[in-house]
């Protein structure tokens, strides 16, 4: 069952640059953006170069990971029982680019509120607002790129 899901990250792939798609990983508007700056550990499914969103807190559960920008999480599809598409399900984030940050959109094509992220950040839950992002965005996420 895991040749629809990399067709579909190979065509996400051609149409917005390199990513990395994996079922799973167990273990208002663009003013509106909040930058997160304390350091925190990579996970270790988060490869150096990528940033990565998991559908789980505590970085668990399906993850999608991007090494350029993605237009629209819509666009991939997740799941190892049954494929739902990936937009508005991050509960967990990680930046673990080399050189840029990583900014989170609300909407498709880079639109609405957003968070940024600097370098070797992440937030184990969306949720609260406690963690390195200071506002709830749980479930919200739908489109992300690296940013200077």
């Amino acid at each position: 069952m895991k040749r629809p899901l990399l067709a579909v990250a190979a065509i996400v792939a051609l149409v917005n640059g390199p990513i990395a798609v994996s079922e799973s990983a167990r273990a208002s508007t663009a003013s509106d953006s909040l930058e997160a700056r304390a350091v925190s550990p990579a996970p270790a499914s988060c490869k150096k170069g990528s940033a990565c969103i998991w559908r789980d807190k505590s970085y668990g559960g399906d993850r999608i990971s991007f090494t350029h920008r993605i237009d629209s999480y819509a666009a991939i599809l997740i799941g190892d029982v049954g494929y739902r598409h990936a937009n508005d399900i991050a509960s967990s984030l990680y930046n673990n680019g080399q050189y840029n940050r990583a900014k989170f959109w609300q909407h498709k094509d880079f639109t609405g509120p957003s968070i940024l992220l600097e370098r070797q950040n992440g937030d184990k839950n969306l949720a609260d607002a406690t963690g390195t992002v200071k506002k709830v965005f749980n479930d919200r996420i739908s489109s992300s790129m690296f940013v200077q």
